[in-house]
């Protein structure tokens, strides 16, 4: 059975990304400014995976009144894109989403994938969704409020 690894499955979230970038730790380790992005990720020398995500959202002002008086969540999901039947979780990380910091709030991920992780899965690319949800990890209906508030879903390389 064929998967297309590129079907995006995103719903109307009313969240805007308007700008995304990588940066592997190795390059923020020799030069640490987060203005320089990496077209792809690289594996240090020891055949992990490291690096940071940044991205930048907008939110419009609607969200902004209608929900900012609950819980908010951003969830960065990072998936095995191989041969596999199915996709592999290799990390889940949540972040604060404050709605009280305006319109444009940026968020930053650090994502460690051990090297035996990259072989085992046979990894030569990454895939990154990131979504929004109201959802508190481990609430029952966690994994569908992430499927339908996704707002960002992306492959990105893997340099050998």
């Amino acid at each position: 059975m064929e998967r297309d690894i590129f079907n995006p499955d995103i719903q109307a979230a009313p969240v805007y990304p308007v700008a995304f970038k990588i940066q592997n730790q190795k390059h923020l380790d020799e030069f640490p400014t987060y203005e320089i992005a990496d077209p792809q990720i690289e594996l240090t020398e020891d055949g992990n995976i490291n690096f940071q995500l940044f991205c930048t959202i907008y939110l419009d002002s609607e969200f902004l009144k209608n929900f900012s008086d609950r819980d908010n969540f951003i969830y960065l999901n990072v998936l095995s894109t191989n041969d596999q039947q199915q996709e592999i979780y290799l990390t889940q990380q949540r972040g604060e989403f404050p709605t009280d910091q305006g319109s444009l709030i940026t968020y930053s991920f650090h994502v460690v994938i051990d090297k035996k992780n990259v072989e085992k899965f046979k990894l030569d690319c990454l895939k990154v969704q990131l979504a929004i949800t109201q959802k508190h990890e481990g609430e029952m209906g966690i994994t569908e409020s992430i499927r339908v508030g996704r707002f960002l879903n992306t492959v990105i390389p893997i340099k050998k």
